[in-house]
């Protein structure tokens, strides 16, 4: 409702005043208001004495029944492109909300008010909401052409591109501007030897739950392959993690990872990281860490491939672990395969390994103590410890409550429930709740 108060015969604007609202102003005998609903004049009066008084605007309509005539739109996006909603305020398209494929969205609306529908800038649809009954409208535009199945853009033929194939050359996109092949590179070398391959599909195969921030996902979006992948979450340490069984690599040297994955709701330098032991866990060692925004872009899907030679031993593990900041940000591997042979058996007539890419390692412990599990009731598993490294376990008041340990294994079954502390004598410092 606009009010206006007639001066000389000139309409001055005073107020708009929005439904529900209330507003107070000093008047005097003499002075004529108006209200207008748009151009039409609702309401004309001369105030004829001086006293006090209330006046409710209620003139019927839709318009004005909150309670009869309100309404929640729902947009269900089903277009597989990213959708512009704008509401027409008074001319001007107001931008509200973009919403992406295969996904909802609920807004409180009206009679009258005018929604507009924008794909790259064009009108797809544009209306009037003409009744106040509750509904849902399906964005359905048909037509997915210029996307890829993952739904990307596809990109020129020819472009140069990387199809994480160590054994191919000249990468480059084929003429459905989707796929990414190269060329088969010849070779004398031996077939690589494959030492695990998991695709989570029935069970764990060869990895392990590392803690609470861990789990086998089933998603139809999340994956890479199938209906499974493993999700990790947060920054818990061992918790964060999944890990390999213990692989028998004695002899080997060089060795290939290859895996599948996708992240959500990551923030700009969150991670996750692949790492190696070869003593059963005890200590870990970096291969490489994937960072946001400089590896990879959330809601998108990556296969990644790396080789590295060092000296393995029959108690080698594999780890991912998540270096994120809330239980709400994800990392989904799948399809994970580790390839590597013996020695005698990987070197080509040429000298140079069947991997073809493969580089020296160099070497970067993972500077940490982990505890597991955490929670825990009776026996604490510590990781990290150097040899005959002590430590010492503090209560939140600072109390010792044991102090002058060095066992890797230690029964903690008597120690009152609550959050407790180990701190090393080298100053490497985590904490566990004992339940």
């Amino acid at each position: 409702m606009s009010i206006y108060w007639n001066n000389n015969g000139q309409h001055v604007h005073y107020k708009d005043l929005d439904h529900n609202g209330h507003w107070t102003v000093t008047t005097r005998k003499g002075h004529k208001w108006i209200i207008k609903e748009g151009h039409t004049v609702k309401k004309n009066w001369t105030v004829t004495s001086c006293s006090e008084q209330t006046l409710k605007l209620d003139f019927g309509g839709c318009s004005y029944g909150h309670t009869a005539c309100s309404s929640k739109l729902g947009f269900i996006n089903k277009n597989c492109h990213t959708l512009s909603i704008y509401w027409n305020d008074q001319g001007t398209h107001k931008h509200l909300k973009e919403l992406k494929n295969n996904s909802y969205w609920r807004v409180n609306t009206r009679k009258g008010h005018e929604w507009i529908i924008k794909h790259n800038g064009v009108i797809k649809k544009k209306w009037t909401v003409s009744h106040c009954s509750d509904y849902n409208l399906s964005l359905n535009f048909g037509g997915c052409d210029d996307l890829c199945s993952d739904g990307s853009s596809k990109e020129d033929p020819g472009t140069y591109c990387d199809d994480y194939n160590d054994k191919t050359d000249n990468d480059v996109i084929q003429a459905d501007g989707c796929s990414c092949e190269g060329t088969q590179i010849s070779s004398s070398g031996s077939d690589e030897c494959e030492v695990s391959n998991d695709d989570y599909e029935k069970n764990w195969g060869n990895w392990y739950d590392g803690g609470s921030d861990c789990k086998r996902h089933y998603s139809t979006q999340n994956h890479m392959y199938g209906d499974y992948s493993i999700a990790l979450r947060n920054n818990n340490g061992w918790a964060s993690s999944t890990y390999s069984s213990a692989l028998k690599m004695h002899g080997h040297s060089s060795v290939k990872v290859e895996f599948a994955y996708k992240t959500e709701y990551l923030n700009k330098n969150e991670a996750f990281a692949l790492e190696f032991s070869t003593n059963d866990g005890k200590t870990w060692y970096k291969v490489k860490k994937w960072y946001k925004d400089v590896h990879f872009s959330n809601d998108k899907m990556y296969h990644e491939s790396l080789s590295f030679t060092t000296t393995l031993s029959d108690r080698t593990r594999f780890r991912f672990r998540c270096y994120a900041s809330s239980a709400y940000n994800h990392v989904y591997l799948d399809n994970v395969k580790i390839s590597s042979c013996e020695d005698s058996h990987f070197t080509s007539n040429t000298g140079k390994d069947s991997f073809g890419k493969s580089k020296a390692l160099s070497l970067e412990l993972v500077n940490e103590l982990v505890v597991f599990p955490n929670p825990v009731q009776q026996r604490l598993q510590v990781f990290g410890l150097s040899d005959q490294e002590r430590y010492t376990i503090y209560a939140l008041d600072g109390r010792a409550v044991i102090n002058s340990a060095n066992e890797s294994s230690l029964d903690v079954s008597r120690l009152e429930s609550g959050t407790y502390f180990i701190r090393t004598e080298h100053g490497n410092t985590t904490k566990f709740i004992k339940q």
